[in-house]
């Protein structure tokens, strides 16, 4: 079944328009300070990302997942963070299917099937297409037999050449 995807730019204010039940932040353990959409996230929660990260409640090793209630700061109510460990220098296939999969089974546990992703790593890939990105999320999709609303936090460029490719693919 194929999954309903939609975009936003990383931006503060577009975090306000989204309708999800739950944003996805991958973070990597040496990637400080927050920076992208993380950044806003932690900037709207008064600083709660960046503390529980200096006091060590959220190490971002491989597999952490940290779930958070976000008290109405977003039309979003729930945050998940999962760990990524610490950064290559490039981001890889592997590390992206990681999270993917990490996402996708997390969230199937919760009963939750709309959701933001966003992994910052992915700004700084050079390795990585937007259609090799969107190609590996359709194969972790394959796996799983639920229907899933994502939302994807990519720049527009990223977004018309995933857009291009899918519409000629006809996923969307």
């Amino acid at each position: 079944m194929n999954p309903k995807i939609e975009f936003i730019v990383p931006n503060i204010y577009k975090l306000d328009t989204v309708q999800c039940d739950i944003a996805v932040l991958c973070l990597y353990s040496d990637d400080w300070p927050l920076r992208g959409v993380p950044s806003f996230i932690d900037w709207r929660l008064n600083g709660k990302i960046s503390k529980l990260k200096e006091k060590g409640w959220i190490t971002s090793r491989k597999g952490e997942k940290i779930l958070c209630t976000l008290n109405k700061k977003f039309p979003f109510e729930k945050l998940l963070i999962i760990g990524m460990g610490v950064s290559n220098k490039f981001f890889s296939e592997k590390d992206l299917e990681f999270a993917y999969r990490e996402t996708l089974t997390t969230l199937l546990k919760l009963k939750i099937h709309s959701f933001l992703f966003d992994i910052i790593a992915k700004q700084n890939d050079n390795l990585l297409t937007p259609t090799d990105r969107i190609n590996i999320l359709f194969d972790c999709l394959k796996e799983i037999p639920e229907y899933f609303e994502i939302i994807l936090v990519e720049e527009i460029e990223a977004q018309k050449e995933i857009k291009d490719y899918l519409s000629s693919k006809n996923n969307i």
